[in-house]
């Protein structure tokens, strides 16, 4: 390893001419970023394969042309079908390749499905959706691009992780109740005295919250924000400006007003039919709409996404826990938007 470090060190800049070089062929740009990350990758697949190389071609190649022709192959396999455009995406937007290969976690999910294990149409959807959910959260964090050596192509080494993280939710599906939910008072944010003598109600609250809003980051960014508007409205929050500045940074300073003179005070005892008709006029107007929102339609897509989220997070709670989960999950609600 030092000796390949050494003639690597010794050939840096014939290394850089030719990995540009390459770049140029192929008609490949790359941003400067990318370009660092790109090399970086590169340099690994150097060391790893330069013994080969020189046991291959000492005898009939010089020094010089050996490390050219290893760059070569090195380029060729990083830019092998579309692995730029990856290593683009890994640097600038990681989220982005998880929806990329939206179809990887798909396929494996159903490949699992046929093991022996069945499982229903609901819990297969449930399990997507957290495979992607754990995806995103590593894209986030940037955990996805610091683990990839660049030995193999992205596509490659993102099956690989997908599968793991397949796997992990495969058996959390297959495991029994966890004693929280043996204890639904514990759910009861009221309940202190409970929830404090558990020692993994924290730990638990703080994977729901994690959990929570890494699933905000699958929607698309105008659904996000008319989900994230609602979700507020719905759970009774009382709002300030910023909380509607932040979703719709170009809301007029009159609609503004008037949003915060319904929602701005204590509104509980308005009725939810009133209430998703006043969120169906001001999204309306917020989003620029050329058709006014269709109220009915619209709460019912809103029910079945909380449903859906509600399913992925407390997967193996049981339908006799729904008032419990129901209160805990409000209690998520607030806590997440709290540390707004």
């Amino acid at each position: 390893m030092q000796e390949s470090q050494l003639l690597l060190e010794k050939h840096e800049i014939l290394i850089q001419k030719t990995f540009k070089s390459c770049c140029l062929q192929q008609n490949i740009h790359l941003s400067e970023g990318t370009q660092k990350l790109v090399f970086k990758k590169l340099r690994l697949y150097l060391q790893k394969n330069w013994q080969n190389a020189f046991s291959k071609y000492e005898g009939f190649l010089s020094e010089k042309s050996i490390v050219t022709e290893l760059v070569r192959l090195g380029c060729k396999r990083l830019f092998k079908n579309n692995n730029a455009e990856d290593l683009e995406l890994l640097q600038n937007a990681p989220d982005k390749l998880v929806l990329k290969y939206y179809a990887i976690i798909k396929h494996l999910v159903y490949k699992q499905k046929n093991t022996g294990k069945p499982i229903s149409n609901e819990e297969q959807a449930d399990l997507i959706a957290n495979i992607q959910a754990e995806l995103l959260g590593k894209a986030k964090s940037g955990k996805l691009g610091r683990q990839y050596k660049g030995n193999a192509l992205f596509s490659t080494y993102f099956y690989t992780v997908t599968y793991h993280c397949m796997i992990d939710e495969w058996r959390k599906t297959q495991r029994h109740q966890s004693n929280i939910l043996q204890k639904p008072n514990i759910l009861d944010k009221g309940n202190a005295k409970a929830a404090n003598s558990n020692q993994n109600y924290q730990s638990l609250v703080e994977q729901h919250l994690y959990r929570f809003q890494t699933l905000l980051q699958i929607f698309p960014p105008p659904t996000k924000k008319r989900f994230e508007f609602t979700l507020k409205v719905n759970y009774r929050m009382k709002l300030v400006a910023a909380d509607i500045l932040k979703l719709y940074a170009k809301c007029s300073h009159p609609l503004l007003s008037e949003i915060l003179s319904y929602f701005g005070k204590q509104y509980h005892q308005l009725a939810q039919s009133k209430l998703f008709i006043l969120i169906g006029g001001f999204l309306s107007i917020l989003e620029k709409s050329s058709k006014p929102v269709n109220v009915p339609s619209f709460r019912v897509w809103f029910q079945n996404t909380l449903n859906r989220i509600k399913k992925t997070l407390f997967k193996d709670f049981s339908k006799k826990d729904k008032k419990a989960i129901d209160a805990y999950f409000e209690f998520i609600i607030y806590k997440h938007y709290k540390k707004d």
